[in-house]
């Protein structure tokens, strides 16, 4: 989803001819969903807030960095469309709230919010709807403690806090729209949610990809990588569609002797007909050699990395 396409979809949020409701769904720790009524005031300032909130990331943002997660950069406000072909155990309960809106109701009596992993916010109506996931954070659950008096405010005086308080701000970890997630935490989703896992399995999925090609003579040194976060992130940035592995060998290394960068860091086998690895720097280069980075600007003849295009020299060491 294109960031035009996600503003396009989000546009009815802001319609004043729009009816836009809310709900609330709380996720327990062990998989439960329950549906949490909510009074007249506490509904319109939570939906005011996360629309206000999403406004101020997607439609107002002037330094926005917008893109597919296989791409994700760590920038100053990003948010990422979810590209990886296996989904997260996490995003379940937004597509059960989404087609199964009805469930069991919060108990006061049975329910208890220690036992909370997060909630889903339902905002829209019958014809368009958005759901938003967050986390709970123990920081956000006040307990009612014997070790002190909570106090509230009353008509009469200071009054003692009868029960656990949930603090709800506007901020959410994901957002779901046409069964299509965009994350607008990436630290909270690499942290939790198994995306580990699932990035590692996507990388071996890659780096299969570029073993069928047969370009590298010790192939096992670049699966090393796949178990390190790090370089799992930069193998699943090859696309699988790169025509950098349709290439003819020669064709390919022709360009790395005449790369002033690339001719010092990446070495052949003694035959010349495959790339052998020496260093972990080789493999990163020969990475971003696969998604085509390298590139030549026509007017000045300056060379680039196109994802910094960071300017190369020709005396460059490093």
């Amino acid at each position: 989803m294109t960031l035009e396409q996600l503003r396009s979809r989000l546009a009815f949020l802001n319609d004043g001819n729009e009816h836009i409701g809310l709900s609330m769904y709380i996720i327990f720790k062990n998989g439960d969903i329950r549906f949490s009524n909510l009074g007249d005031s506490a509904r319109e300032e939570l939906k005011d807030n996360f629309i206000k909130y999403l406004n101020n990331r997607i439609n107002k943002g002037s330094e926005l960095h917008y893109s597919s997660l296989t791409d994700y950069t760590d920038k100053t406000n990003s948010v990422c469309h979810y590209d990886l072909p296996e989904r997260l155990d996490g995003f379940e309960p937004l597509n059960v709230v989404t087609t199964e809106e009805k469930q069991k109701e919060f108990s006061f009596k049975e329910d208890n919010f220690s036992d909370i992993q997060a909630f889903v916010f339902l905002i829209g109506n019958e014809g368009n709807k958005v759901a938003l996931y967050k986390k709970q954070y123990p920081l956000s659950l006040i307990k009612r403690d014997s070790s002190f008096v909570g106090l509230r405010k009353s008509q009469t005086g200071l009054v003692k806090i009868e029960s656990d308080i949930l603090k709800i701000n506007e901020k959410f970890e994901f957002l779901q729209v046409d069964n299509q997630v965009i994350v607008f935490d990436v630290r909270s989703l690499e942290n939790s949610f198994g995306y580990n896992g699932i990035l590692m399995r996507a990388a071996k999925t890659k780096f299969e990809l570029i073993q069928e090609a047969e370009l590298i003579d010790n192939v096992e040194e670049l699966e090393e990588l796949i178990k390190e976060k790090k370089y799992a992130k930069k193998i699943n940035r090859v696309n699988a569609s790169t025509p950098v592995l349709a290439l003819p060998f020669n064709k390919l290394k022709s360009f790395i002797l005449a790369h002033p960068k690339l001719r010092k860091k990446i070495r052949f086998n003694n035959v010349g007909d495959k790339i052998k690895f020496h260093t972990k720097r080789s493999k990163e280069l020969f990475l971003k050699l696969l998604s085509d980075n390298y590139l030549k600007s026509e007017l000045t003849e300056l060379l680039y990395e196109s994802d910094e295009k960071e300017q190369l020299t020709n005396d460059e060491e490093h």
